[in-house]
């Protein structure tokens, strides 16, 4: 099953802590930075895989750590029309849960699983 623990900072930049090579196959056909050349070392981490999370998905990120709870993120309608042109036409659903913040970098770890494609 596409699993990973994700860290996200507030400006959209992703890096995988850990995952397995289907979630990041995935995700990195969607989620590519827009200018990955201006990233430094820190935002590529340690295993040098790296995303560009968009606005709308950040505040769903942002609403999934006030809820505490997992959440069902579902990426199929218009709402995320603006972005989806990268994602080969394919629509996803995904279970996130907010894990915790660093206390020295400020970036978000969260726990996704894709539950389809």
């Amino acid at each position: 099953m596409p699993a990973g623990v994700l860290e996200v900072s507030g400006d959209g930049m992703g890096c995988y802590i850990r995952s397995n090579d289907v979630l990041r196959r995935f995700l990195n056909a969607w989620f590519s930075p827009s200018n990955p050349e201006a990233m430094t070392e820190n935002d590529l981490g340690v295993a040098g895989f790296h995303l560009g999370i968009p606005d709308p998905i950040l505040q769903i990120l942002t609403d999934i750590k006030e809820k505490g709870t997992w959440e069902r993120l579902e990426i199929k309608d218009d709402k995320y029309r603006a972005f989806r042109e990268n994602m080969l036409g394919k629509d996803g659903t995904f279970f996130v849960h907010y894990l915790a913040e660093d206390g020295i970098t400020g970036r978000e770890a969260y726990l996704v699983v894709e539950i389809s494609d």
